[in-house]
């Protein structure tokens, strides 16, 4: 799913967003991510690894596949990203051909089209399974809005209501199950051996089942922010319903 926004911050505008995508830069596959249209650049935000930036005026073609957007410069491939429709694919296309066009005519370097940002910081938390409608992991924020936690990256959208969230905890990744590694894949279990914390996150989806989903915070204050955050929030909503 695409997302717009008329955020501006020095003269960056983000004009595409798309989540939960396979990226590949140069020929180097870099797994489930997150790639963002700029006025200025196309940023591509891997679940794990550094975040890679392509300018605008360096992009000579852009090829449109049955599952792919490949990202041509005049003698190589920079990148490609999957694309799961048609038409999300053609507007993929025609947004990156017009801001191209547009970068040429303000005529600014290269440089200044890879130093540019915009407002947007990287995901703190990398999204790694537990929904059977999200089977890759995808680089992700979790925003705590008015109406429920909202997975900001997830396509197909995911927004789940406080009062349909049944509890959350930390886990260690020695006692992560068997089955949660073969459901997270090679990225979780090469990350097994190690002693990391992963976020438990239980829930009931539109049909009453219950899921779980298991999340990797990116930096440690993600977790030390976030988890009272949303027990006030899960709090609020019940007592509200209470009363």
């Amino acid at each position: 799913m695409t997302q717009e926004s008329d955020d501006r911050i020095e003269g960056v505008r983000k004009i595409r967003q798309l989540g939960g995508t396979e990226i590949t830069v140069a020929g180097r596959k870099l797994g489930g991510g997150t790639v963002i249209l700029t006025s200025k650049n196309l940023t591509l935000v891997p679940a794990y690894g550094i975040k890679q930036i392509i300018a605008l005026r360096s992009i000579a073609n852009v090829e449109l596949t049955s599952k792919e957007l490949i990202i041509m410069s005049s003698d190589s491939e920079l990148a490609r990203f999957g694309i799961y429709e048609r038409k999300d694919g053609e507007g993929w296309v025609k947004d990156i051909e017009s801001t191209r066009i547009a970068a040429e005519r303000r005529g600014e370097s290269i440089q200044d089209e890879l130093s540019a940002v915009t407002e947007n910081p990287v995901p703190q938390w990398v999204y790694l399974a537990g929904n059977p409608s999200y089977p890759d992991s995808f680089a992700t924020a979790l925003e705590l809005k008015p109406n429920g936690l909202w997975l900001s990256a997830s396509v197909p959208p995911l927004l789940i209501s406080y009062s349909d969230i049944d509890g959350f905890e930390l886990i260690p990744s020695k006692q992560l199950t068997a089955t949660r590694i073969f459901l997270a894949g090679p990225l979780l279990a090469s990350a097994w051996k190690k002693m990391e914390w992963y976020l438990s996150i239980r829930y009931k989806d539109d049909a009453g089942i219950t899921l779980s989903l298991l999340l990797e915070p990116t930096i440690p204050k993600a977790l030390e922010e976030f988890m009272p955050a949303l027990y006030r929030k899960m709090r609020e909503a019940r007592m509200k319903q209470s009363s």
